[in-house]
């Protein structure tokens, strides 16, 4: 579950842990588009992935929810 909003820009932090090294993250979330739009880029192509069914995979619970967005952007001239 998403604290605070997707719209406006907010501090995130977090930490991971995989195959014994811990990570721990800081920066700034902000909606898609305002990233974008910042950066003088345009989306020419937007895909969402659906993961290969197999039964029992850990991966199961994404073939029914969103789990990436994938796209290509051109600088806008």
């Amino acid at each position: 579950m998403l604290d605070g909003t997707y719209f406006g820009c907010e501090p995130f932090e977090g930490a991971d842990e995989h195959g014994g090294l811990a990570m721990q993250f800081a920066w700034w979330s902000q909606p898609l588009q305002a990233a974008l739009e910042a950066a003088g880029l345009a989306i020419t192509a937007l895909r969402e992935p659906i993961p290969d069914p197999v039964k029992g995979d850990r991966l199961d619970r994404w073939a029914h929810l969103p789990l990436s967005l994938w796209f290509n952007a051109r600088i806008l001239a």
